[in-house]
């Protein structure tokens, strides 16, 4: 919210602080045609086996986060200083005491 509310404070300020000739429409050129505007270019297409793979792999880092946490998980028993460490990732550092 402080964001917009930022926004809004920036938007009011040129508001007041900008000469209105520079939001002034140009007088030449009343009528918009859409027909003015650039082709838009061909949008890229997505190929079937792309979001097939965002799922699967979504699926698997949630069933091995989630359903294994022993295997990689953040469970800490041991102690070295004042950095918990789990059991089996004790031996990596010198200051574990058992």
């Amino acid at each position: 919210m402080q964001a917009f509310g930022n926004v809004a404070l920036v938007f009011a300020i040129l508001e007041r602080v900008l000469p209105a000739s520079e939001f002034k429409f140009d007088e030449e050129k009343k009528t918009w045609n859409p027909a003015d505007l650039r082709q838009a270019e061909e949008p890229a297409t997505v190929k079937l086996w792309e979001p097939i793979a965002a799922i699967v792999f979504t699926a698997a880092a949630l069933i091995i986060f989630n359903g294994y946490p022993d295997v990689i998980g953040t469970s800490l028993s041991r102690t070295a200083g004042d950095l918990d460490l789990g059991a089996d990732r004790c031996v990596l550092f010198a200051g574990c005491r058992t």
